[in-house]
């Protein structure tokens, strides 16, 4: 006798767990020791001669922001897988309750899966280039567990107010796309609440247009000018933390300020050790009066605010122009008394160097993307006098450290201090 549907079925679902077991193991190989994976041992090897130490904080719960891919289930595609790729490939493994993901971002998961299914929104499919769901991105505020969602949609930045007159085959489209969305939004404001995973809270709900083609593995259009491609649903405009207890003594609350279109560091827990080393080892040097520091790849000063206090002046820096709403949102929330010294240059850090704005900082703090630092800037930094100046280095790419640890030694700087972070605990 042969199998009825419903064994079939079974034996399917079964074999996919299966599949997403492996390939979650696949993503997370080091998850047992975090400490054993081949990057922290090439940094031990590398830093061999000086005292160098790791630090390692939760291995669960601790990703608060994660970008997560929407695709057409293999088997029945009216309904939507949302995970992570397969390394290498663009098949999603599915991870309905992740170690790693704070579990609002589970519970978010679980909500935006059965809701793209009662709304029958259709998932984006890189070989038809079609459907309209392609991304979430969840950010998590770690005091209240509320979320913020931005849904990735399939359209360009017209669908934010479709013609109804428009009686052609995309004038249709764009509004059968808006008519989706909007029951979309609506299912995810009225579902609100307890699951299985966790609790699901909005704090903020956006969407983001992205007619990116199939062969652009962008997740956000960043190449389109100022809020068009954004559209506020529902909520607050910011996100707010607050990591001021685990990087004390500090004078006063720090609130820091985010939204959907700008970098969030995704264990801030991890990262708050990162801030908190730094202060400490600048503390001692704060006594003398008059320092000053500048800031390159600041983010929306994450980084700074916790520091500014030390320093006569302090000048964070970079490119995204969304970041200036968000700097100046947290510098507003700060005491009366306080921010004064604290200020932001919306320029990239080739920028910063061409406008001359290294050449009286004291102390210089960088926070660059895995590429490590422009060429541009590591020239600048051999003509800095060395011995006036020192450099702290937040790297989050081992190679490109290397590299330009290498040029910088190589023109007269020289490495007193070193440690290492994991901040994605279980990969390398």
């Amino acid at each position: 006798m042969g199998k009825s549907n419903s064994q079939k079925k079974k034996s399917k679902a079964y074999k996919k767990r299966q599949q997403n077991k492996k390939a979650i193991a696949q993503l997370s190989p080091y998850l047992k020791d975090p400490t054993n994976c081949p990057m922290v041992q090439n940094a031990r090897e590398y830093f061999s001669g000086m005292k160098f130490k790791v630090f390692l904080d939760s291995v669960k719960g601790w990703r608060t922001i994660s970008k997560l891919a929407v695709r057409p289930q293999l088997d029945d595609p009216c309904k939507v897988d949302i995970g992570l790729f397969k390394p290498g490939t663009h098949s999603v493994v599915v991870d309905p309750e992740c170690i790693a993901h704070h579990p609002s971002i589970n519970a978010a998961v679980h909500v935006v899966t059965k809701a793209c299914s009662e709304c029958k929104v259709p998932a984006y499919s890189e070989h038809t280039d079609s459907g309209l769901l392609r991304y979430i991105s969840c950010i998590v505020s770690t005091q209240t567990g509320k979320l913020s969602l931005t849904l990735i949609w399939n359209a360009g930045k017209e669908a934010r107010k479709p013609n109804e007159q428009n009686s052609s085959k995309t004038g249709k489209e764009q509004h059968n796309s808006e008519n989706l969305l909007a029951k979309l939004k609506s299912y995810l404001i009225k579902n609100q609440g307890d699951t299985v995973y966790g609790k699901f809270q909005l704090h903020n709900l956006f969407v983001h247009y992205n007619s990116l083609n199939k062969h652009s593995n962008a997740i956000m259009n960043i190449h389109e000018p100022g809020d068009e491609c954004w559209r506020k649903l529902y909520g607050d405009k910011f996100i707010y933390e607050n990591i001021s207890n685990k990087i004390t003594p500090l004078p006063y609350d720090i609130t820091l300020c985010f939204s959907p279109m700008v970098f969030r560091q995704a264990n801030l827990g991890g990262f708050s050790a990162i801030i908190k080393n730094i202060r400490d080892y600048l503390l001692p040097l704060s006594r003398e009066k008059n320092l000053r520091c500048v800031e390159l790849y600041g983010g929306v000063g994450t980084i700074g605010f916790h520091l500014f206090d030390l320093f006569s002046t302090f000048v964070s820096s970079d490119a995204n122009p969304h970041n200036v709403a968000c700097f100046e949102k947290a510098k507003s929330l700060l005491p009366h008394d306080a921010g004064r010294n604290i200020s932001y240059e919306a320029y990239d850090a080739t920028e910063m160097v061409k406008k001359n704005k290294l050449v009286k900082a004291d102390i210089i703090i960088v926070d660059p993307p895995r590429k490590g630092l422009d060429s541009e800037v590591v020239s600048a930094f051999s003509n800095l006098q060395t011995k006036n100046v020192k450099l702290i280095y937040v790297s989050c790419g081992f190679r490109a450290l290397k590299r330009d640890l290498t040029e910088l030694r190589n023109c007269g700087w020289k490495l007193v201090r070193a440690e290492g972070h994991i901040l994605f605990p279980g990969a390398d």
